[in-house]
């Protein structure tokens, strides 16, 4: 087989949910491929990632993200391509479902928190711009709303929690307008 099709295999196992073969498939990859085609590196990590994760490997799937996320960028948020930080956005997204589903909650809120960064650097947007309003994304949103509510239920913070589902709902996140409605909290854009 050629690289591409053992990058393709793996990769339709791990989101067939094949996740043994999609280990299988990675591990063929590195063992063949890493050193001839270094930019497929970071994705054929993030799909171990996801595939440890799978087989509910939190550990494993955690130190596969990481390696995937070290490979693209070790440089600061704002210093990173906006092409970089589109896939570090869905990296460190997946790094943060892995922490949720593996009770890591403050691991969980800073990488959703760091998703939200480099979305916002692949957008060419700013905290003020959020603040203001003006992000109309749903990714962010979701992400924010995600750390509002781990605020409220795993660290018993009303104000954080509220601050986050605020900020998610002026991003458009429909659930975080509907909490903000049913609480009375002020989502109106701050300027």
């Amino acid at each position: 087989m050629e690289e591409r099709d053992v990058f393709n295999l793996a990769l339709c196992y791990c989101y067939s949910k094949e996740y043994n073969k999609a280990l299988m498939y990675c591990q063929q990859w590195m063992g063949t491929y890493k050193e001839t085609t270094p930019s497929h590196e970071p994705d054929v990590c993030y799909f171990m990632g996801i595939s440890y994760m799978g087989l509910k490997s939190h550990y494993d799937a955690d130190t596969w993200f990481a390696k995937a996320i070290r490979l693209i960028s070790i440089d600061a948020v704002e210093r990173t391509s906006r092409e970089d930080a589109n896939t570090l956005s869905y990296y460190y997204n997946q790094k943060a479902v892995n922490y949720l589903e593996g009770n890591a909650y403050e691991n969980s809120v800073e990488a959703f928190d760091i998703a939200t960064q480099y979305r916002m650097r692949y957008l060419g947007v700013n905290a003020e711009d959020l603040c203001a309003g003006r992000i109309k994304d749903e990714r962010i949103g979701i992400w924010l709303y995600s750390i509002s509510k781990m605020q409220a239920v795993y660290f018993h913070n009303d104000a954080k929690s509220e601050r986050y589902a605020i900020l998610a709902a002026l991003c458009g996140n429909q659930e975080a307008i509907a909490f903000c409605e049913h609480f009375k909290l002020d989502y109106s854009p701050r300027l």
